[in-house]
């Protein structure tokens, strides 16, 4: 994803979460539990995968390279999804999954950053539904809210990359970004819903002749 489009939609969640996520708004007492919600499908060019219906709002259009949905969870935090296609450059597709990641997790440690540069990067191998996939953390601590009660934000966030079973022939691997924004003495929510996706996270297959 390039760096303009990137960081539009990190300044879509985080104008969200600054007027959207007060309004939410949360009680300090307890909730009653919510009955399970099913699960809803969700088509986007050549991915499809399922996301829990309640709470989450899709931005963008079907026209993009990209998909995100936005998920407001109560007081000042909020979770967003970003799922987008990288196509390996020629000079690039002689490398398997492994060296691929490598290389895409090295330039993303060094994009430019809006509004504070990200840290505490880790790459590490995670084992979703018995399958394991390339993973790298980060964080971001965020300014405060202008005109609004002091606070100090944080983005934890997670890079995923899915490689389909046809990417030698493909050619095009995907990036599932996970974000939540939370006041800094709290911790972020677990990756339930985020494992969910990924879970179901399916690719059609190519037609005979494209790439």
């Amino acid at each position: 994803m390039n760096k303009l489009l990137l960081n539009l939609l990190i300044m879509a969640f985080l104008l969200l979460a600054g007027i959207e996520l007060g309004a939410v708004g949360a009680s300090d007492g307890e909730k009653p539990a919510e009955p399970a919600v099913p699960r809803k499908t969700v088509e986007f060019h050549e991915i499809s995968f399922e996301i829990p219906g309640r709470g989450w709002k899709r931005s963008g259009d079907q026209k993009a390279t990209g998909v995100q949905f936005i998920h407001p969870y109560g007081k000042n935090r909020g979770q967003s999804i970003t799922i987008w296609p990288i196509a390996v450059p020629p000079e690039m597709r002689g490398l398997g999954p492994k060296e691929q990641a490598s290389k895409y997790f090295e330039a993303e440690r060094h994009l430019p950053r809006y509004p504070k540069p990200w840290e505490g990067f880790v790459e590490e191998e995670r084992v979703i539904g018995g399958k394991p996939y390339p993973t790298m953390k980060y964080q971001v601590k965020m300014p405060e809210y202008p005109g609004r009660k002091p606070w100090t934000p944080v983005t934890d966030g997670l890079f995923l990359l899915y490689f389909p079973q046809d990417f030698k022939t493909r050619q095009r691997f995907y990036v599932l970004m996970w974000q939540d924004l939370h006041p800094a003495e709290e911790k972020a929510q677990d990756l339930t819903e985020f494992e969910t996706i990924v879970s179901s996270f399916r690719v059609r297959p190519l037609k005979e002749g494209k790439t």
